[in-house]
């Protein structure tokens, strides 16, 4: 069997036919099966059938005949819905079948002049840029003088497509060009005997008898299995209603018994720009396979990171981001270690070190905002600290780079997978199919929730919330922050960003779960003035900032645990898969390793989703299991009243001994 691998851009095959109806009685359900995989069908037809006669019974009325041109064109429409495809009509004019020794109508297809329609197909052809044609073979299957004048157009269209010297525009070479073997005086008599030795009358004698006893047998390259499509075909045909007679003709044939004795639609390699290998079972056989494609859901570090090596890596991404735009706001992360390594090895690490936020020491004074201690900026700025909202710039600037595709404003609406890869339904795109789906989209993951089951099975929670939204600096800070606690339940903090341009204030709270929509901004400020108003020192003034932001950033101190992170196609990675909450200090360097390895997984295994996926777990799971359990400690001792005692020992241990999960990680060079 020829197999494809899914592309970074979809098949097309155009199929040029003569008059309408041409498209439902040869090649339809060839069609009809591309169009469901896929495939990008469009069916050309150079004429628009107005010379033809109206060829059932049922139809031929004065009033048809007399509007056949019209009603030509709403059954093609009617025909090419069945079928799943789109249609043009080349815009000539039926010629007729004139009888022996009479002349050509003037201006009608088979006489205009070969140069002008083969421009006007070749027009269609870069436009379209199909990689397979097909049509009819010199006979033009029979001796219709528009069906040969179509085998003699498509030939020269397809040699002088790809010419840059022939015609304007911009050329565009198909890859292979097939000729139609439909009704062949073999498959006739293949029903004819099928269906005789069912006892069933064939009724095809006749048409056996007008074939010439010394007719030369078809030679079929091509043959395609679509026999699941022969119902899309008949229904195809019957809305020609004005052509196909439903109690005659090609209708009568036993359904069943052709299923059983020519299950295919067949072809004649006629031309081709690649190598291929006869016989064939597919149209599209020999061209080359372009990149996997791959969803990632979420644009955020994960999701731009994993998306980056991705094409890196010789895949086709495409980030769907349900936000309009990048995300704004968030707190300032900080970088250790091997996530210092895949900003290296990205090449944006100058770039996020020009954007370090050079944040230094955070006072902490009590509630008439008296100092008693200063935390030494090691314990909460790592080697680097960014704002969360220029690290995704700088990370999205390298995947655009790159060549990534992004679809902001829209979101996943359902996942179907199958052997071929996973169907994907979009709130506003159309659906589409991919290799292989990662959910990048962070703690509150739709791709997890679709793909593995409720949040709430995999989401613990650590005992609190926290807000983070802009201020201005009108404490004056210089690189620098300030914090205030009631020792218990809540801790507020603001340090400077953006060069001391502004501010950023937080507040954490211990709470049991609240019962509240996650996108409710105002319910969260109406909150975080709630818990915070005890506070005294400048709590007033930050809450009442609350009231003007549009940055704000809310949510539940949570971690995300899970047996496994991937499912078949589908794979999570960042806070989707293994959130360590952000009292771990951990998740963006965690996103940014997590990413990393499974994109390099991937690549080591040759495509290989299920070999790539567990060796991505392999590599990671003790590491995010230390992280996480960074997080659990750091949601209890946040609250606690610090002295100064306590900060200089954990500093002098960090700058001695770092005890970090990432220590003992090794990244592969993939």
């Amino acid at each position: 069997m020829n197999l494809r691998v899914t592309r970074e851009e979809p098949l097309r095959l155009m199929s040029v036919h003569a008059h309408p109806d041409d498209e439902s009685s040869k090649g339809a359900a060839t069609l009809a099966k591309y169009a469901a995989e896929g495939v990008e069908v469009l069916v050309v037809t150079c004429t628009g059938g107005e010379r033809g006669t109206v060829l059932n019974p049922a139809m031929d009325r004065p009033e048809v005949r007399a509007g056949l041109a019209g009603i030509r064109r709403t059954e093609m429409a009617a025909a090419r819905d069945i079928l799943g495809i789109d249609q043009h009509f080349l815009g000539f004019v039926d010629s007729g079948l004139p009888g022996p020794g009479e002349p050509l109508p003037e201006g009608c297809f088979a006489v205009t002049p070969l140069q002008e329609a083969t421009e006007r197909l070749v027009a269609l052809i870069r436009e379209f840029r199909p990689h397979v044609m097909i049509t009819y073979d010199e006979t033009g299957g029979y001796p219709h003088p528009d069906h040969i004048r179509t085998h003699e157009v498509t030939v020269a269209a397809f040699e002088a497509a790809g010419d840059p010297a022939s015609f304007p525009g911009t050329p565009w070479q198909p890859l292979k060009l097939y000729y139609h073997g439909a009704l062949s005086k073999a498959w006739f008599q293949a029903l004819h005997d099928g269906m005789t030795a069912r006892g069933i009358l064939s009724g095809m004698e006749g048409v056996l008898a007008e074939f010439p006893a010394d007719v030369t047998a078809p030679e079929f390259t091509t043959r395609i299995p679509c026999e699941d499509y022969f119902p899309v075909r008949d229904r195809a045909l019957l809305a020609h209603a004005t052509q196909i007679d439903p109690n005659g003709g090609f209708m009568l044939h036993d359904r069943d018994v052709e299923r059983d004795v020519w299950p295919t639609e067949d072809y004649h390699l006629a031309r081709s720009n690649v190598p291929v290998d006869l016989p064939e079972d597919d149209l599209f056989a020999g061209i080359p396979p372009k990149r996997p494609t791959v969803l990632v859901s979420g644009g955020g570090v994960a999701g731009s990171t994993v998306a980056y090596w991705l094409k890196r890596h010789g895949y086709a991404p495409t980030v769907v981001e349900r936000a309009p735009a990048l995300r704004q706001g968030g707190q300032a992360v900080d970088f250790r270690d091997q996530a210092l390594t895949v900003l290296e090895r990205m090449g944006v690490l100058e770039q996020v070190k020009e954007r370090d936020t050079g944040i230094g020491d955070c006072t902490i004074v009590d509630a008439d905002g008296v100092p008693y201690a200063v935390m030494p900026s090691i314990l909460y700025a790592g080697e680097l600290e960014v704002l969360i909202d220029e690290l995704i710039e700088i990370l999205y600037g390298a995947a655009v780079q790159e060549g990534v595709a992004y679809r902001f404003g829209d979101s996943i609406t359902s996942l179907k997978e199958d052997d071929d890869g996973v169907y994907v339904t979009f709130e506003h795109a159309p659906p589409q199919r991919f290799h292989l789906v990662i959910g990048a989209d962070g703690a509150h993951s739709a791709v997890r929730r679709l793909a593995f089951g409720p949040e709430e099975d995999f989401t613990h929670y650590l005992g609190c919330y926290y807000g983070y939204w802009t201020v201005d600096n009108r404490l004056g800070l210089d690189h620098s922050g300030m914090a205030t606690g009631d020792g218990e339940t809540a801790a507020l903090s603001v340090f400077s960003i953006k060069h001391n341009r502004q501010a950023r204030a937080g507040l954490l709270f211990k709470t049991d779960p609240l019962s509240h929509d996650r996108r409710d901004l105002a319910a969260h400020k109406r909150v975080l003035k709630e818990r915070a108003a005890h506070l005294g020192w400048q709590a007033p003034a930050l809450l009442e900032q609350l009231d003007t932001v549009d940055d704000l950033y809310f949510d539940a101190m949570t971690q995300i645990r899970m047996d496994s992170w991937s499912k078949g196609r589908i794979a999570l990675v960042g806070d989707a898969a293994y959130c360590a909450a952000p009292t771990s200090g951990r998740g963006t360097s965690q996103a940014l390793i997590g990413a990393y390895v499974l994109a390099g997984e991937l690549a080591a295994a040759a495509g290989d989703h299920e070999v790539a996926f567990a060796a991505y777990e392999s590599a990671l799971r003790d590491y995010v299991e230390g992280n996480q359990e960074i997080g659990v400690q750091g949601s209890q001792y946040v609250f606690a009243k610090p002295t100064q005692e306590v900060f200089d020992a954990m500093a002098a241990q960090a700058r001695q001994a770092p005890d970090e999960p990432d220590t003992d990680l090794t990244l592969t060079t993939y």
